[in-house]
């Protein structure tokens, strides 16, 4: 458990993804829209329509790993909010996020976000609780219509869990692009550093047929390489992607994302 290990990471990862994300062993900081695990905030700046969203992942199919979340989002005249909630754990033990993030277009070749998340992990009796407030930034370039590169930084200011001397926080800055293939096809790539850990590098594919069937497959590097695979259907306003990501020692980890949009929302705010 993360309350015997100094200074080690909490195991909710505040840039976690979902599963259309997963399916294509973590890429996503060039895609957009919203639900729960969409990593770059700047992608909210796409939305158009009221939408919630709800996912539930396992990790390693350990019935303790199970990971719920909630979101909701909200387009404005000034670009689109999102409300996310995270919850990992159990009784005993748990990590909950709160993430608020805003994202805009700034002109038709930019896009940026900012996200504010606020962790807490819920320790046994006899352990305090514990709790930090850190940002995120993003950034999509599109230098043209079949490309898209996204930035994002978490936590630039390396913030820490307070009281320190249990967890820490780590600096996890991501880069990578998004190249469509006509209409059908999308093909992403991505690097990743996470603070004293060497880069990791992931991609994948997303294979749509009349927009209403996505296929995805996805491969990643790292001290224990994975690939993982998932499925998307598009059933009127309700969205299902699902996705499985293989560890190849700990086995795989099933996720299930849904993203309904209730109707249009004049942009108000």
């Amino acid at each position: 458990m993360a309350l015997l290990n100094t200074w080690s990471s909490a195991a909710i990862d505040p840039v976690s993804a979902g599963a259309r994300s997963l399916g294509m062993s973590g890429a996503g900081v060039m895609l957009t829209g919203q639900g729960p695990g969409v990593g770059n905030p700047a992608g909210l700046a796409v939305l158009s329509d009221l939408t919630l969203g709800l996912q539930y992942a396992n990790y390693f199919m350990v019935p303790e790993l199970g990971q719920g979340a909630f979101s909701v989002g909200l387009p404005a005249m000034t670009g689109a909010f999102s409300l996310d909630y995270t919850s990992l754990g159990n009784s005993v033990y748990r990590e909950n996020q709160v993430c608020v993030s805003f994202g805009k277009s700034l002109g038709g070749k930019l896009r940026a976000g900012i996200s504010m998340h606020y962790l807490v992990v819920r320790q046994p009796t006899g352990f305090e609780n514990l709790s930090v407030i850190s940002p995120s930034l993003g950034l999509q370039v599109m230098p043209a219509d079949e490309l898209t590169i996204g930035f994002r930084v978490f936590n630039p200011a390396a913030q820490n869990y307070r009281p320190e001397g249990y967890l820490k926080l780590p600096v996890i800055i991501q880069a990578g692009l998004g190249y469509k293939l006509g209409e059908e096809v999308l093909v992403c790539f991505e690097a990743e550093k996470k603070e004293n850990e060497k880069i990791k590098y992931c991609g994948g594919i997303e294979i749509s047929w009349k927009n209403s069937l996505i296929a995805r497959f996805g491969v990643s590097s790292g001290v224990f390489p994975g690939y993982s695979f998932g499925l998307g259907f598009q059933c009127r306003s309700l969205r299902i992607d699902l996705a499985a990501t293989r560890h190849p020692v700990l086995g795989f980890s099933p996720v299930i994302t849904l993203a309904q949009t209730v109707g249009s929302v004049k942009k108000k705010l």
